[in-house]
């Protein structure tokens, strides 16, 4: 005869049951353990405390274990892992049934997020150990990631004007205050809202600064050090620019960065040194997509301390100039230059000789436009043909025969199924679409704990948690 299985609610234990044997052997909470206990944190930069008096503070070890298997779980939320401190078993394991508070947890990650990008870095450590980084190639790419602000609430030139005269005004009825008090003999001390205000106000003159030279520049009150970016769903927002370089044998990330660049056109260098940093060396050949293509970023690529074989997908406007070239013989692709003269050397054989240099490109103009029997079929122009080159125009040519050839392209197609699925997770697995607090560094961190997360998950999956060597 079956019954059914229902709780007993009246059952008592003579012996509790044990938290060990309610864990799995190949839950990831037990890796998390052991790779931060293998880690020396005062050495990464985290702060280690040891009180002498009063209540004992929670250890730097145990808090970094909760945030670390609180987003493989995907809460980010410090309230949230209060709560699951208390009700998840494998938290409970993990914590020695100890329950620090929002407040502890939230101060950990704030007070240590500079020290997060030394955690990434220590992934990466771990990942090469298992022999699970091939460095054959690697995948370049960014994202847009949202900023914590509205992207309904700008300020324009003129209110970025208004706002910092407000500023000025407040720190000056501050200073006096100070000055006024200090010769009362109340206290001549800096008061730390004053610090704050000095502090704010400088940032936020930095950043007007670098907006009034853009032509549609728009600061966030909220969050001052964000950019308006088109993201991938269309929109505008104020957004921060996450860089990642992936390698090719099973995803890790062994690079990352968060710009404030709404493009990647002058990215593909500081990603290329922030690998070398962390992983200790570049892959044999690195590719990213058209966005990263630039004339100084190929001059870059070719010189002796880029130890990497770069490919770059040329942008659309450049194909279309090549297509444009085959129909035109006299078109700019097949005039050919001399570098030992510094000319362009025409179909027809005459000379284009260097005019204007204003440090980008270079303006080179026929002097022997006026007897040229083909003018006419050269340029529309009455009075001389003119060719604006790109400074680094060399670099440029070169890097388009070379990424003709059929192993660059053979590469450049297995680029997106490399990297964009590291987007991918990031975005809709570990549910990172906006960051969760403001400014730049504050970013950084955030980005930086998603992508060791995401190591941290690849390492556990590869070696079934049974990590060879930490």
């Amino acid at each position: 005869m079956s019954y059914e299985i229902d709780a007993d609610y009246t059952r008592v234990f003579m012996f509790p049951p044990s938290l060990e044997d309610m864990v799995l052997e190949d839950d990831p909470v037990r890796f998390i353990r052991t790779f931060v206990d293998s880690l020396d944190l005062k050495t990464l930069g985290f702060k280690v405390r040891k009180n002498v008096e009063g209540r004992p503070c929670f250890s730097t070890s145990l808090l970094l274990k909760i945030w670390l298997f609180g987003s493989f779980e995907r809460i980010h939320s410090s309230r949230s892992l209060e709560r699951q401190c208390k009700r998840d078993i494998a938290l409970m394991w993990l914590s020695g049934m100890n329950y620090p508070d929002h407040n502890t947890l939230w101060r950990f990650f704030k007070n240590n997020k500079r020290s997060i990008k030394n955690l990434f870095k220590e992934s990466v450590r771990v990942a090469l150990k298992n022999k699970l980084v091939g460095m054959v190639y690697h995948a370049i790419d960014g994202t847009k990631i949202s900023a914590n602000a509205s992207r309904f609430k700008g300020l324009n030139k003129e209110e970025m004007k208004q706002l910092l005269v407000r500023l000025d005004d407040y720190v000056e009825s501050m200073t006096r205050t100070v000055e006024e008090n200090a010769t009362k003999g109340v206290d001549d001390r800096l008061p730390k809202e004053l610090q704050d205000a000095q502090e704010l106000q400088k940032r936020v003159q930095e950043n007007v600064e670098s907006l009034q030279k853009k032509r549609n520049g728009t600061l966030s009150p909220v969050d001052i050090e964000s950019r308006k970016m088109r993201t991938n769903r269309g929109t505008i927002e104020f957004a921060y620019n996450a860089q990642a370089v992936a390698d090719q044998k099973v995803g890790i990330i062994v690079g990352g960065e968060v710009s404030q660049a709404e493009t990647d056109s002058h990215l593909l260098s500081t990603m290329l040194k922030e690998t070398n940093e962390t992983a200790g060396g570049n892959a044999k050949s690195s590719i990213a997509d058209a966005g990263y293509f630039s004339g100084d970023e190929m001059q870059k690529a070719e010189s002796p301390e880029c130890s990497t074989e770069v490919y770059v997908n040329i942008p659309v406007e450049h194909n279309r100039s090549a297509d444009k070239m085959s129909g035109d013989m006299y078109h700019s692709n097949n005039f050919i230059y001399n570098k030992e003269r510094d000319v362009f050397v025409c179909p027809e054989g005459k000379e284009l000789i260097r005019q204007r240099d204003n440090g980008e490109y270079i303006i080179y103009f026929c002097r022997n436009f006026s007897s040229c029997p083909k003018r006419g079929l050269c340029t529309a122009s009455k009075r001389s043909k003119v060719l604006t080159m790109h400074c680094c125009h060399e670099s440029i040519r070169r890097h388009k025969q070379k990424v003709a050839q059929e192993t660059a392209q053979m590469l450049l197609k297995q680029r997106g199924s490399l990297i964009e699925r590291v987007f991918g997770w990031i975005k809709e697995q570990y549910g990172l679409r906006r960051f969760l607090s403001r400014g730049l560094e504050n970013a950084r961190a955030w980005w930086y704990f998603a992508c060791t997360v995401y190591n941290l998950r690849k390492i556990v999956r590869y070696t079934n948690g049974n990590v060879l060597t930490i």
